[in-house]
């Protein structure tokens, strides 16, 4: 018995021994279940907010590629708004010194024409100014030559009116009239 004894002795230690080793599988089993449970909570959360990020990841790329395109056609029609008013500019300053160009050209003329026209409108004036004093003289000396009675000829002769019907026609000097006596040729 006594050898039974030592022997379940023996026996009873080791089978304490894998006692406590299976009740501490056990304990490390319920953990890793608790631990796998959790992870698998911790993964389908975190697939869940994976799934969010990238909707939401989407959506930002679909506001930024519809942002991008806006800014696109914004500077597109800056561009032609400014290239249309650079075109504009140079036409307008091609029409500036196209006018300046002209004004002067115009000043130059208006100058040689002041000057040259007055002139000539000067010389004009002193013509018609000797002229009339040329006839005021003759008619001072017809008039003198009437008081004496004398017949007087007055070469060139003036002009006739001839009037028909509503019209008044002058004829000019010497038309229809004898040439000069050859006494008064000079």
């Amino acid at each position: 018995m006594e050898a039974l004894k030592r022997t379940s002795e023996r026996h009873l230690s080791t089978d304490l021994r894998a006692r406590q080793k299976i009740l501490a599988l056990q304990e490390s089993i319920k953990r890793a279940q608790q631990g796998a449970s959790e992870s698998e909570q911790q993964g389908s959360e975190m697939n869940r907010e994976a799934g969010e990020t990238i909707e939401r990841c989407v959506e930002r790329e679909g506001e930024y590629g519809r942002i991008k395109g806006e800014a696109e056609k914004a500077k597109k029609e800056r561009e032609e708004v400014v290239e249309k008013g650079r075109r504009k500019v140079e036409s307008l300053k091609t029409e500036v010194s196209g006018l300046v160009g002209k004004l002067e050209r115009l000043g130059a003329r208006k100058e040689k024409l002041d000057g040259s026209a007055l002139k000539e409108l000067d010389k004009n004036v002193r013509d018609v100014e000797e002229e009339i004093e040329k006839l005021e003289q003759a008619e001072a000396a017809k008039a003198e030559i009437q008081r004496e009675d004398k017949p007087v000829l007055v070469w060139p002769p003036p002009p006739r009116k001839m009037t028909t019907g509503s019209t008044t026609t002058v004829e000019p000097v010497g038309a229809g009239r004898p040439r000069k006596p050859a006494s008064m040729q000079i």
